[in-house]
């Protein structure tokens, strides 16, 4: 025990004290003992509390210890410096990290290892980490070591603080990232090479193409002429076989370039109107030729709900589709082929339509299904042989098809047939007459594209700002024009438009900038990129800066409505239906619009005040007569509306709910009025 001997001496000393107490200066017997009991309960606990500060001193002596032990034992070099940023303290990982041993660094400045470029950036950073009193730091750079050696180093460092809160000091950690940089480096180089080699091999690959196709198409011109001459049979045998081999080579260089294009991120797809029926129908007529010619039954069936006038990219649709025939036809010795279409989903202006390709060929085995869709790949090498192929026919197919936002997929059972089932989304074009499914067509011709749409377009380039002037004009719309982005931010303060089309780059102001200062003023307005940067991307910037969709020049006009009536509301009044009824008589139809506008307004104050009064049988009233109004120029929702307020009023129903049904009605008349309105002005 600590302190025994100290304790035995002044025990000895107290109890000579005691005696001297009694025998010397005679205090009474009980006054001594007290005494004595005192200076032993001091003594005691004097004892115990320097035992607990032994204790302390003990635990604090093994904390450092472990501590600096663990310091030292780190992967990691630690270091202190004052506030001028010598060492104070420096871990042994020294001299394994800079070749400086602890002792040669102590009392060094910190900026011995750096590189005095490094030093002047690194300097700033940490003077201000000390002026702002930030935490923590942490800055990857490299140091020099005492051989010269560079090393990338991670550095963490926090700023140490007196009792007063005055900067003392800096700790920092460094660690060894050399290994880690060197890494990511080496990815980086080789990913570099992957990528140029892959751009190497498209390219090879495009060139190669592009150069066999020069002397094929002399091959198969020639071949062409020698049919068109005087052949015996055996020659003319000749030259058919001949002609076959220049096709299917040129089929198979097709293929390679349409790959390569494909990876290389360079196949463009359209968006241009066509007629589905008539373009399959012609498109598969000669496969079916070679299908019947094989002895298999052929079969098209096309369902009556899908529309035949569509937008997108015609070339690349039936490319698929003849791709996927022409396997079917090849893999199937006997039996039948048959080509099915048909609506998946039809949502507002797009539909998603679904091909079947079927057979009852050869099949393909269930763990070579997925192969199929690889480059360069058939189900075996028998089958190459067999029926030959580059094995990119499929591989393209599946591209085409994710590019234009479908799916392609394979069910197949070996010896028992395959069916490939595609999937293409498609925008309906609306702005056609649609023929029935026995080719005639509808006898009402169709409304303008654009009917009663108000229109901004922000153009600088004249040439551009007529083509969409007339382009709009033309499919029905009211069409001004801004010629920058400062013209659009006035105009749209004296003009409501439901939409405007905005060229990216304009004078003074562009078009990001001008779409983020309208969307910054509470400005909703839909707005359409039209741009001739049609690149990867582009379409992503447009959106982010508040733009609704995205159109490239040089545009299809049909696509171009069709981005306008998805990013506008449809319009509340049908004047088709008037110009119908009134057989399309311009000054009885302003007449009839004018006598509307000067009427509804009148009908329904009158229902907003009786309603106010709570004269539900006037508003009953008021509500039917208004239903004859509504029957010459349609509107939308209104007879419902109308119909609704008329029995609700007739039955004094609740007063909220009669309430909201006139506040519905003279929501839907306002906007009715404000579109009569624009219709007038555009006759």
């Amino acid at each position: 025990m600590p302190l025994k001997k100290p304790i035995l001496i002044v025990l000895l000393i107290s109890i000579a004290g005691f005696t001297w107490l009694l025998l010397t200066a005679r205090l009474p017997w009980l006054t001594a003992t007290c005494i004595f009991l005192v200076s032993v309960a001091a003594l005691l606990w004097l004892n115990r509390d320097m035992r607990l500060l032994e204790k302390a001193k003990k635990q604090l002596q093994e904390s450092e210890q472990k501590y600096l032990q663990l310091i030292q034992n780190a992967h990691v070099l630690l270091y202190i410096t004052n506030r001028g940023g010598y060492f104070t303290f420096v871990s042994k990982h020294a001299a394994a990290l800079t070749g400086y041993t602890d002792e040669e660094l102590l009392g060094q400045h910190y900026s011995m290892h750096i590189d005095p470029d490094m030093y002047q950036e690194l300097m700033p950073y940490y003077l201000q980490q000390a002026r702002e009193k930030i935490p923590v730091t942490h800055r990857e750079f490299q140091i020099i070591t005492k051989h010269g050696e560079r090393k990338w180093v991670e550095q963490e460092v926090v700023v140490l603080y007196n009792k007063d809160g005055e900067m003392k000091g800096y700790q920092c950690w460094i660690k060894d990232i050399t290994e880690r940089i060197q890494y990511e480096q080496e990815l980086i180089h080789a990913r570099k090479a992957a990528e140029d080699a892959r751009r190497q091999q498209e390219m090879f690959l495009a060139n190669m193409s592009h150069e066999i196709r020069t002397p094929m198409n002399g091959i198969i011109g020639m071949t062409n002429l020698l049919l068109n001459t005087p052949l015996t049979t055996e020659q003319k045998e000749y030259i058919q076989a001949t002609q076959q081999s220049a096709n299917n080579l040129l089929a198979i260089i097709n293929e390679i370039l349409d790959f390569s294009k494909i990876r290389s991120g360079k196949m463009a797809l359209e968006q241009i109107p066509f007629q589905l029926r008539e373009l399959m129908n012609k498109t598969l007529l000669p496969l079916q030729l070679q299908a019947q010619q094989k002895g298999l039954q052929y079969s098209l069936e096309i369902a009556d709900a899908v529309p035949d006038h569509l937008l997108g990219d015609p070339v690349r649709f039936t490319q698929v589709l003849v791709n996927l025939v022409e396997n079917a036809i090849k893999f199937t010795p006997a039996g039948s082929i048959g080509i099915r279409c048909r609506v998946l989903t039809a949502q507002n202006t797009q539909v998603r339509v679904g091909f079947e390709v079927s057979d009852t060929g050869i099949g393909i085995p269930a763990d070579k299904q997925n192969m199929i869709f690889e480059s360069f790949t058939q189900s075996n090498t028998e089958n190459t042989r067999r029926y030959g192929g580059t094995g990119l026919g499929l591989a393209i197919s599946r591209e085409l098809v994710a590019l234009q936002g479908g799916a392609l997929s394979v069910k197949s059972r070996e010896g028992a047939g395959t069916t490939f089932y595609c999937e293409l989304p498609f925008n309906k074009n609306l702005f056609l007459p649609e023929t029935h499914s026995n080719g005639a067509v509808a006898a009402v011709p169709p409304r303008p594209a654009l009917q009663g749409k108000t229109l901004l377009v922000a153009e600088d380039n004249i040439i551009n700002q007529r083509v969409a002037f007339s382009t709009l004009s033309k499919a029905g719309a009211t069409v001004d024009i801004a010629a920058n982005g400062k013209e659009v931010i006035a105009m749209v303060q004296h003009k409501q438009y439901d939409c405007i089309i905005m060229d990216i780059q304009m004078p003074e102001m562009d078009g990001y900038t001008t779409t983020i200062q309208l969307r910054e003023a509470g400005i909703l307005t839909p707005v359409i990129a039209m741009t001739a940067a049609a690149i990867k991307g582009e379409r992503e910037k447009c959106l982010q800066s508040g733009m609704n969709d995205y159109i490239s020049k040089p545009f299809v006009p049909e696509e171009l409505y069709m981005k306008i009536a998805n990013n506008t509301p449809p319009g509340v009044v049908d004047f088709e239906h008037l110009r119908n009824i009134l057989y399309n008589d311009t000054a009885y139809i302003k007449e009839m619009l004018q006598e509307f506008l000067v009427a509804m307004p009148k009908n329904v104050k009158e229902i907003q005040e009786a309603a106010a009064q709570h004269d539900w049988k006037k508003v009953a009233f008021l509500a039917h007569r208004l239903k004859s109004s509504l029957g010459i120029v349609p509107i939308l929702n209104a007879m419902e509306t109308t119909r609704e307020l008329e029995k609700e009023a007739e039955q004094s129903g609740s007063i909220p709910a009669l309430q909201e049904k006139v506040q519905q009605l003279t929501a839907i008349m306002d906007a009715a009025c404000q579109e009569v309105t624009r219709e007038m002005e555009r006759m």
